[in-house]
């Protein structure tokens, strides 16, 4: 009788455990989910250069993401006070090559999948508490 006993917790155990795994995969999806549909839907503000203006309410998302495409893409900022564009990437010196086009939708989508792709654990967390926040 203790032998099915045992062998009965052990298979609680194991599928409580799965449960708990399942949960989290779960949670981890829905942050990727929503930090992928919030980058998408401030496209149109890419192709202007107001990728700050955008994403006001998500500091570090929109300081980290446009610095990303100052690196990695053909974005230029738009600064409001002068009313003019600025070539960021040439006044913070970085010397990487430009991988991705804005201004293509693949291209873009591919963009952003790298930038999430790149993100921690805890950073993907934080910029998630931010978004769901505001």
């Amino acid at each position: 009788m203790a032998k099915i006993a045992y062998f009965f917790v052990l298979i609680f155990n194991f599928l409580f455990f799965t449960y708990i795994i399942y949960i989290i995969i779960i949670f981890i999806i829905q942050i990727i989910k929503t930090i992928f549909a919030t980058l998408q839907r401030v496209k149109p503000y890419v192709d202007n250069g107001r990728v700050i203006q955008a994403l006001r309410y998500c500091p570090k998302l929109s300081v980290t993401f446009e610095d990303w495409l100052v690196k990695h893409a053909n974005y230029r900022p738009f600064i409001t006070e002068r009313h003019s564009f600025i070539d960021k990437k040439n006044m913070l010196r970085y010397n990487t090559p430009q991988i991705f086009d804005i201004y293509d939708n693949e291209s873009y989508t591919k963009c952003v999948i790298e930038y999430i792709s790149g993100m921690t654990d805890q950073f993907a967390i934080e910029v998630y508490e931010e978004i769901i926040s505001f």
